[in-house]
């Protein structure tokens, strides 16, 4: 029990580096909560969640693999391995652990919206939509699962379904950006354009910095024949992120829930 606790102290030293996104240093705070307990699951965790953010992944992969094989019962160590396989382009592995996660508690939609998503992610829509069904019918009122369902509907070319699913999200949360945003992303892609500019405008007064909105309001704008305006909408695109190439993209892309 003493080591567990000195562990403990450990994890928490490691999140907090973690949350200031010191990954490296947070490594070295869980390489020594596990050498003070290498029963503690959550420290191999949270390791191999900071590798994972350093691009070490087959490191990722292993400590990840070491929660499991210690709480074999925990479905969120197979979810965190599940986005490090994406990230390694092991997108089937991805697969199968989030199916894992959903067979060890499929009541959790967490788990039904990290499948879907990783289906989705290899173009599997139609099993993609099957999951997001399932999922909404065991929580009706999830935002993420409602959003994710959309942009499966919105990859299968089923724009009005699409937009039905995003309206749905944003009844039961207002400010629920990515809603937001995917409303008015579809909504410009039906040359409703005019509508799509008030979901902009609802979006980018809660999250001025999101980072896809100024782009396709851009485009909208222009479809609108308002190029002055598109010109400052692009201006403060590349003042909230320089770096970020997502403005290249025609249209920018919906936007997916993080699970």
């Amino acid at each position: 029990m003493f080591y567990r606790d000195m562990a403990e102290k450990n994890l928490e030293k490691a999140r907090a580096l973690i949350s200031d996104k010191k990954y490296a240093d947070a490594c070295i705070e869980l390489r020594e909560a596990v050498e003070l307990d290498s029963t503690f699951a959550e420290a191999y965790n949270r390791w191999g969640w900071a590798l994972g953010k350093l691009e070490s992944f087959n490191e990722a992969i292993q400590k990840f693999q070491k929660a499991i094989s210690l709480e074999p019962a925990e479905s969120h160590h197979y979810l965190d391995l599940a986005s490090v396989y994406a990230k390694c382009g092991r997108q089937e592995d991805g697969i199968q652990a989030c199916k894992k996660a959903v067979e060890i508690d499929p009541m959790n939609v967490i788990n039904y919206g990290a499948l879907g998503k990783a289906l989705g992610e290899s173009k599997r829509y139609t099993e993609a939509l099957e999951i997001f069904k399932r999922a909404e019918t065991i929580n009706p009122s999830s935002v993420g699962i409602l959003n994710d369902f959309g942009v499966t509907l919105y990859l299968l070319g089923h724009y009005d379904q699409a937009l039905q699913k995003y309206r749905q999200s944003v009844e039961i949360d207002p400010t629920y950006v990515h809603g937001l945003y995917n409303c008015g992303q579809v909504l410009s892609k039906m040359e409703r354009h005019k509508e799509a500019l008030e979901f902009f405008d609802r979006a980018v007064s809660i999250d001025p910095k999101y980072h896809d909105i100024y782009t396709q309001w851009a485009w909208s704008l222009i479809a609108l024949n308002q190029n002055e305006e598109a010109l400052k909408k692009c201006e403060q695109a590349v003042q909230n992120d320089p770096y970020d190439d997502q403005g290249s993209q025609v249209p920018p892309n919906v936007t997916r829930t993080n699970y």
